[in-house]
């Protein structure tokens, strides 16, 4: 487990950046899975110690941060250093956003109108995720422009 002090080492880019539209953060801490989310004992399910883990560790980082998209459409790009080459890089975006959903209270994961993500081999120990948030005006451009080379097909 990295100290706190490894964890402030965080990278956060808000500068300009925030103002543009963009939130960035590069979290040194290791991709949580879907998988290891919630357990069930008999009817009832509860979080993981791994799942409040993650949850506390991010928090950590993003506590001085606000969620200024409002309730805006928001495209996430994630990277994600795993180590384990048999892990699925599809179940690491739930525990992702329903982290954002529980920081910040504007947040809501219906208005996010993309992902990229892409996994990069770490060895041990060197899991993270960088994530990129930004409004997604990107998204309306490009249905115009498909709906512009449809015409022209016509």
């Amino acid at each position: 487990m990295k100290s706190l002090k490894q964890k402030w080492c965080a990278i956060t880019v808000m500068l300009s950046e925030q103002q543009r539209g963009v939130m960035e953060n590069l979290f040194q801490i290791k991709p949580l899975s879907a998988n290891r989310m919630f357990v069930r004992k008999g009817r009832t399910t509860y979080k993981t110690a791994d799942y409040k883990r993650f949850q506390e560790d991010m928090a950590v980082i993003l506590m001085d941060q606000t969620w200024d998209f409002k309730s805006n459409p928001v495209h996430f790009i994630v990277y994600a250093g795993l180590s384990n080459k048999a892990s699925d890089l599809d179940n690491i975006i739930k525990p992702l956003l329903d982290t954002y959903q529980n920081i910040f209270e504007e947040f809501n994961d219906k208005t996010v109108q993309g992902i990229i993500l892409q996994r990069d081999r770490v060895k041990r120990g060197g899991e993270y995720l960088w994530v990129r948030v930004e409004k997604a005006e990107e998204l309306e451009v490009g249905l115009q422009a498909f709906k512009d080379s449809d015409k022209k097909e016509s």
